[in-house]
């Protein structure tokens, strides 16, 4: 069901579909929509767990299948399929002799066979039996022949198209006769962004692709020439310009545009990850070589991938690196022309050609392509122009087991460059992967099977030794249910019984099969414009698929937020499926054990210091008694662990037990009552079990940053699910009994607007004075903030702060023996110990970080300094602030050279305070702004491009924008660079929306409105508190404010976006489309909401300073814009705090309701909504009344007026009426 009353159809493009097919989640259990904490990363968001593979032979590989929706493993299995005996003496003859890669091929074989994939727990014993068995042969032997494809793609997309749709085929009706790796030359930026099913992709580029490389999408390159003539409405299509994603870029962001080299490589996703290894050539043949080495059971076999591009291919250069001993293919694109391989062709002979005709028996090597073989010609006339340049070559070993090796030509590539396929005899391991059906166990039968496996009620919890058992026996219970519960079969979905319209595109496309297949034969060359139009009705029945299947997926909330993630995710560049050779102070690392080596060494650089210990001690003075402790609870009831384990979030990537949370939940009461046993123990006594300790560090890549550094990769801890739910227990108490006591200016666990809005009221006070100030900030970076904690000291800090023993203890066992394995693309490298840091995935880390960073704040001598400016000595003010890591340094003078006098000498007293700590910074990320009012004189503070004297720092002032916290902040606050921006970020989300829907198909018009209200107006309200210098409408103008352009910029922005979700027609009046929609008016919302983020911090310490004292602000603080928007947000507050007061009880426990600050906050919201839908409602009634006098003044005869229908009613969603119809245009374009 479409969304919009428009006779026509945007959205996107055919080749968009196939790749959003593609993209599609095979694990459907995955997190979309709800409540999940910063720590927690899905499987797909980190690349690990074989979950979320999508392989060609798993049946979702053909994008005809559209039939899928979100709701098909949510399904219970109706009735228990009977066990199949021959499975069954297979497995077990297997597992009993020790075969395990035998077992695993039977197995592979059951999971396979979808009449049993809904067994339960009848066959647990022998799962159970099995999955030992299983682990230890993950990977098998694959009996069919081993493929090589090379294949010449020309830089251009459409030949991509037609391998991926021969890929399909194969998978579909010969999957056996897939390739295991495809040798690309000449590959098109496309591949980046348009992924091959079943195949990971290895490329290498000068330079990093980001979302704004991205290629147009068919319908935008095709913009100009889909245009017609303007119906007399001028009503169009779409009324929005179709929105390439990829086409914004960062605001004031130039940059080259990244090059591919020109050659690359799929392999199959079934040869896993570690098994393989790409390196490309150094030297003239960098952008010309690549060498895949293929790890086997007989020895490394070397796949040389070589394009001579413009004859620049270094001949001697390819002999070295293909030559020597051991297995070997040598294949490619060579533009040679030789007797020894194109027979009596014609072509022109070279000298390179020569010296490398003559290299190929000193390599060793012998040639498999047939000599005279058509590799290439220009037209399907072979006899006009063709020759033997695509060629393939092997060692001895290799060619002896040469099964064929031929030029194939299927549909797509009937001229120019063919597929040339190489099949032999090799054996190979291949990986099975996998996936859990969580929705198809029950948890009575879970828990059922669980409860003989649990310890003993009686379990004795006193010591640590004997709580980590009990939590490992714990642990162990849940994996053996896990392994005998939960169904897994291949990572696919199930097929359903195709459509009357899967039939029709199976029809048409076996039409399209037959007639290629005759346009073969002579005679028959006139048949491609019957051709063209089947391949169109083709795209035609796509899109339709496509179509109906956005519309099934959005059904729900949780496929809607998946819909709609994957709009975005098509527009996304592929991560590198394994990391380059890392680059380190001059020297590149290219081994995976060295890479991980470095990675660990440069960050987490105090690892292997002797002060950083296994164990940790105790820090001095946690027993003395007569120590000020806080008070912090260690009591734990059932209620509040049950809402804890009830709000865990589904789909997201476990530790190194592989318990999810997933199987936390389906325990129930039973498990709960363990858990609840074990933690009051762990918070008793102070206890972190062992079974909690271990972890993978999985480096994810920066957005945006070379692959190539190692500081380009952030690591992520993956953690035991379990251990994370004991943690966040602690975190919460600790985090309350911190609350007053972490510097009142850093805003880590508050808001980012918070601190923004302490920025800003700096600026504008200090412009805002009898003799105007001028402002600097700096910018520090803190290198590796969570990663080089040191132990010992934030041990310290604990007991000086006053924090009780046991949670001292507590800490002390959670920072001690922690070992980890990183996990880079493509390797996992053995354990080792974590001795410094705190993992950056704990619920524990962010409050422990911020204790630890406190002194930075606390003990810096901020206020007035006096500096010495060319023998002047002048006062400068020093504030500083911070957001967990980010820390802002600000300076308030007459004169920038003092602000940066002061900047030095601050900046020196915080290295002061950090060098104890061992927190370094990185001055060369510094970043420096000077601030001045707008229409200031020039002159006004002196030279604006000093800077501090700090060493490294060599930076100059920003002179555009800077990004703090998320916001582009210009030197004279005019917010244009940020609103620029927001309609960047705005744009692009429209694009990604563009992908999944259309005027008159995809997601119901309810789901698009949410899509807008959750997704894409925050972008515009992010933070508004803080930039949304602006009054009520009709209020009047503040000093320094936004101006009405701006604003109505933003105005315009919201009602393209409502024109575009809705489908409406461009002409449709935006506040129409406000109230058909019921979306409040966007300046209505950023007053409304900035009032609101003003007013719920009033509170706070520096708020409440600011506004202390009662009537209007006087003096300067009239002229401050943000104090006066302060002291306006007094009303929403006491307004809140009146209804609280009229509606609360005479119970005092009812009254301290209004002193929780969640609470309040969420009255304080309430209130702010209702003034925005009441301004909404007055904006609404004048332009009813203007429309309606508008249109009696021109009524003439006095007849009966008749209003539009949406005029007759009052504001709020009670139609979709929008005044305007699509029939013009459409009887425009049929005529």
């Amino acid at each position: 069901m479409g969304h919009g009353d428009s006779m026509t159809r945007g959205g996107g493009s055919s080749e968009d579909i196939g790749t959003a097919i593609e993209l599609e989640d095979c694990n459907e259990e995955d997190s979309i929509a709800g409540d999940s904490d910063d720590e927690d990363y899905t499987n797909e968001d980190l690349g690990v767990g074989g979950d979320n593979d999508d392989d060609p032979n798993d049946g979702d590989y053909n994008d005809d299948d559209h039939n899928d929706d979100d709701s098909s493993d949510d399904e219970s299995t109706d009735g228990n399929n009977d066990w199949n005996d021959d499975y069954r003496s297979d497995i077990s003859a297997n597992v009993s002799s020790g075969d395990d890669s035998r077992a695993a091929h039977y197995f592979q074989k059951y999971l396979s066979d979808e009449s049993l994939l809904g067994q339960h727990a009848e066959h647990h014993d022998l799962m159970s039996e099995l999955s030992a068995s299983v682990s230890r042969a993950s990977e098998f032997v694959e009996s069919h022949a081993f493929r090589v494809w090379g294949i010449n793609l020309k830089g251009v997309g459409k030949r991509l198209g037609a391998l991926k749709r021969y890929l399909r085929k194969l998978a579909k009706e010969t999957p056996y006769l897939l390739p295991d790796v495809i040798a690309v030359q000449d590959p098109s930026v496309a591949q980046v962004f348009r992924r091959i099913l079943g195949y990971n992709f290895w490329y290498s580029a000068t330079g990093t692709f980001t979302e704004a490389d991205a290629p147009p999408t068919r319908s935008a390159r095709q913009k100009s020439k889909q245009r017609v003539a303007q119906p007399v409405q001028g009503t169009r299509p779409n009324p929005t310009e179709d929105a390439n994603p990829g086409s914004t870029q960062d605001t004031n962001v130039e940059r080259e545009k990244p090059k591919m080299h020109k050659v690359c490589f799929y392999v199959h996703k079934s040869l896993s990850l570690t098994s393989w290894r790409v390196s490309k050539a150094t030297g003239p043949n960098e952008d010309l070589v690549a060498t895949l080495e293929l790890a086997t059971p007989s020895g490394e076999l070397k796949i040389h991938n070589v394009y001579n591009h413009e004859d620049r291919l270094d001949v001697e250069e390819l002999v070295a690196l293909a030559g020597g001993e051991g297995d070997r293919i040598l294949l490619g694109d060579f533009n040679f022309h030789h007797r020894m391989w194109s027979g009596t062709r014609r072509g022109v002979r070279t000298e390179k050609g020569n010296r490398f005709a003559a290299s190929i028996d000193p390599m060793n090597l012998e040639l498999l392509t047939e000599p005279g073989t058509i590799t290439f010609s220009n037209s399907k006339d072979t006899s006009a122009r063709s020759s033997t340049i695509d060629l393939t070559f092997a060692s001895g070993r290799i060619a002896s087991s040469v099964e064929s090796c031929v030029a194939k030509k299927p549909m797509g590539f009937e001229t120019d460059h063919r597929i040339i396929e190489t099949a032999m005899k090799l054996t190979v391991l291949k990986e099975n992967k996998i996936k859990l059906y969580w929705s198809k166990v029950t948890m009575e039968t879970f828990q059922r099977h669980l409860k003989s496996l649990l310890p003993p009620h009686d379990f004795i919890l006193k010591t640590h030794e004997q709580i980590s058992a009990f939590f490992a026996a714990v642990m162990e219970a849940l994996i053996r249910t896990v392994r005998a519960c939960v169904p897994r079969g291949p990572c696919r979905r199930e097929q359903k019984p195709p459509t009357g319209l899967d039939l029709k595109m199976e029809r048409t496309k076996a039409e399209l099969e037959k007639l290629w297949e005759r346009a073969q034969m002579p005679g028959h060359e006139n048949l491609k414009l019957q051709a063209d139009e089947i391949s169109w009705r083709i795209q035609q029945l796509d899109n339709m698929l496509w179509q109906r299947s956005t519309e099934k997926r959005s059904k729900t909330t949780r496929g809607a937020y998946g819909l709609a993630k994957l709009g975005k995710k098509i527009s996304q560049p592929q991560e590198p499926c394994q990391v380059p050779p890392l680059l380190h102070e001059g020297r590149y690392y290219h081994q995976d054990k060295e890479k991980t080596t470095l990675i660990e060494k440069t960050m987490f650089r105090a690892n292997e210091n002797p002060d950083s210990k296994v164990v940790q001690d105790l820090p001095p003075g946690s027993d003395s008694e007569g120590r000020r402790q806080l008070f912090v609870s260690q009591d734990l009831d059932d209620e509040e662990l049950r809402l804890l384990i009830k709000n865990l979030p589904k789909g997201k990537a476990c530790g190194p037990d592989e318990i999810p949370y997933e199987a936390i939940q389906l325990g129930g009461d039973l498990l709960r009552f363990h858990l609840l046993r074990g933690f009051k123990a762990c918070l008793e006594h102070g206890v972190h079990p062992d079974a909690f300790k271990d972890s993978n560090i999985v480096m994810l890549r920066k957005a945006g940053k070379p692959a190539h550094l190692p500081k380009s990769w952030r690591p992520i801890a993956l953690l035991p699910c379990m251990g994370k739910l004991l943690e966040k227990i602690v975190a919460l108490r600790m985090v309350a009994a911190l609350k007053h006591s972490l510097p009142a200016t850093q805003f880590g666990g508050r808001s980012t607007t918070e601190a923004l809005q302490y920025m800003v009221n700096i600026i504008y006070g200090a412009w805002s004075k009898s003799t105007p100030q001028v402002v600097t900030l700096l910018a520090l970076d803190i290198s590796g903030a969570y990663n080089n904690v040191d132990r010992a000291k934030l041990l310290k800090m604990l007991v000086d702060k006053g924090m009780p023993k046991w949670i001292i203890e507590f800490i002390r066992s959670f920072l001690s023996n922690n070992t980890a394995a990183f996990h880079i693309p493509g390797y996992k490298s053995d354990r080792v110990y974590i001795n410094t840091g705190i993992p950056q995935g704990s619920p524990l880390s962010p409050i422990l970080f911020l204790l630890f960073a406190s002194p930075l704040l606390k003990d810096l001598p901020l206020g007035k300094h006096r500096n010495d400016v060319k023998g002047n000595y002048l006062n400068a003010e020093v504030f500083c602030f911070s957001f967990v890591d980010d820390t802002y340094l600000i300076a308030v003078s007459n004169s920038y050279e003092a602000n940066c006098r002061a900047l030095t000498l601050m900046h020196d007293k915080v290295g002061n305070i950090a060098r104890p700590l061992d927190i370094l910074f990185g001055p060369d990320k510094y970043d420096l702004m000077h601030f001045r009012r707008p229409n200031a004189r020039n002159d006004e503070g002196g030279d604006r491009s000093v800077t501090p004297n700090i060493p490294g720092f060599t930076k100059q002032p920003e002179e555009v924008s800077l990004r703090i916290l998320g916001v582009q902040v210009d030197p004279q606050l005019t917010w244009s660079v940020h609103i620029d921006e927001i309609i960047a970020k705005v744009n692009r989300s429209l694009g990604y929306l563009t992908r999944i829907s259309g005027s008159n198909w995809g997601p119901s018009l309810q789901t698009m409105r949410l899509f807008y209200l959750t997704t894409i107006r925050p972008i515009i309200t992010y933070a508004c508190g803080a930039w949304f210098i602006r009054r009520r409408r009709g209020q009047g103008h503040l000093r320094w404010g936004l101006k009405q352009k701006q604003v109505q910029k933003l105005e315009s922005l919201q009602h393209k976006c409502l024109r575009k979700l809705s489908a409406s027609f461009f002409k449709t009046k935006g506040l129409v489309l406000e109230k058909e929609l019921c979306v409040e008016n966007i300046w209505s919302v950023l007053h409304a909401q900035a009032s609101g983020q003003r007013a719920k911090l009033l509170l706070r310490g520096w708020t409440r300073m600011n506004c202390r004292g009662s009537g209007k602000p006087k003096g300067q603080d009239l002229k401050n814009p943000h104090q006066v928007l302060n002291w306006e947000a007094v009303v929403p507050f006491l307004k809140a705090h009146a209804a609280f007061r009229q509606a609360c009880s005479d119970d005092p426990e009812e009254a301290r309701r209004w002193y929780d600050e969640k609470k309040r906050n969420q009255m304080i919201g309430r209130c702010v909504n209702k003034t925005a839908v009441e301004d909404c409602k007055r904006l609404w009634d004048t332009y009813v009344t203007k429309r309606k006098k508008t249109k009696e003044s021109e009524n003439s005869t006095g007849a009966d007026l008749k209003y539009p229908a949406a005029l007759t009613e009052k504001w709020g969603m009670q139609s979709f009426r929008t005044e305007i119809i699509g029939l013009n245009y459409h009887l425009h374009r049929i005529s």
